[in-house]
């Protein structure tokens, strides 16, 4: 019995059928015993041919079951595509024609800098046309009356010489004062009146210049406030200002040196009839003239 055991422990290890494992078991117990070459090769014979025998016989079960599995396992799940999943969107195409086009002067930057445009020219200002100085016998006259009138006192011999051959000249350009009226007026008024006007006179035949206050172009304060900072009293250069500056007075009152204004001028009164001296307009002169009907403001610097 325990041949028979282990007999069938080595069958089933080695694939051998029940049949061979029974007449193996058998072979020593009652059957007729065999050739020990027939035993061998009946030994050695049929394991193989039973073994081959069981490797085929499973391989064929494993065959035949695994296609009904597969078969099972497809039938029994639903594919995702044709039940859950949604279509997936198609991406938009642009076809040749549709694709906008961009032109290569935006797509590539400039590599250079752009020319620079031609330099813009200055607007031509055209200025006022300014006169020569005139050469007048009256500037060379006043100019010797003020350096006697500074080196000495009003009294001395040359001074009124020269101050009454002054007023004969003025009294001859302007008929509103004659020349002993003027002489009068001068010799009455102060030294720094008298340095006012007579350097007022000195400036005849000057170009006007707007904007300017000597010494060799004036325009109407310019002139005033250039006369009357020769005999220290200092005017603003503008004619509303000077006015407003000094003090007003009548015109019965007016004194050699004193301020004659109208609107947008203003000129330096000689103390006798409407004699003037005044810086008149672009392209004239300073010349000596008459206040003639202006509506008038007076006014005097030294109050």
């Amino acid at each position: 019995m325990p041949r028979l055991v282990l007999a069938v422990a080595i069958a089933l290890g080695v694939g051998l059928p029940v049949q061979s494992v029974w007449s193996l078991s058998t072979s020593g117990a009652g059957h007729p015993p065999t050739t020990a070459a027939g035993s061998a090769s009946h030994a050695t014979a049929s394991p193989t041919s039973t073994a081959k025998q069981g490797v085929t016989k499973r391989t064929t079960k494993k065959a035949t079951a695994k296609p009904s599995a597969a078969k099972t396992k497809a039938t029994s799940r639903p594919t995702a595509s044709a039940t859950t999943a949604p279509a997936k969107p198609t991406k938009p195409t642009l076809s040749k024609a549709t694709t906008p086009r961009v032109p290569p002067s935006s797509a590539t930057p400039a590599t250079h800098a752009p020319a620079a445009p031609p330099p813009a020219t200055a607007p031509v200002t055209t200025l006022p046309p300014v006169a020569a100085r005139v050469a007048d016998p009256i500037a060379p006259m006043a100019a010797a009356a003020l350096a006697a009138l500074q080196a000495a006192s009003a009294g001395s011999a040359p001074y009124p010489g020269l101050r009454a051959s002054l007023a004969a000249a003025v009294a001859g350009r302007e008929w509103t004062a004659t020349a002993a009226q003027l002489d009068q007026a001068w010799a009455k008024a102060p030294a720094s009146r008298m340095v006012a006007v007579l350097t007022a006179l000195a400036q005849l035949g000057a170009p006007y210049v707007f904007g300017q206050h000597g010494p060799d172009t004036f325009d109407c304060s310019g002139l005033t406030t250039f006369a009357w900072a020769k005999a220290g009293v200092s005017l603003v250069q503008q004619s509303e200002w000077q006015i407003a500056q000094s003090k007003p007075i009548p015109v019965e009152a007016v004194q050699p040196g004193d301020l004659v204004q109208k609107p947008g001028h203003i000129a330096l009164a000689l103390g006798a009839g409407h004699v003037i001296v005044q810086a008149p307009k672009s392209g004239d002169v300073v010349r000596v003239g008459d206040w003639g009907t202006w509506p008038k403001v007076f006014a005097s610097p030294t109050g």
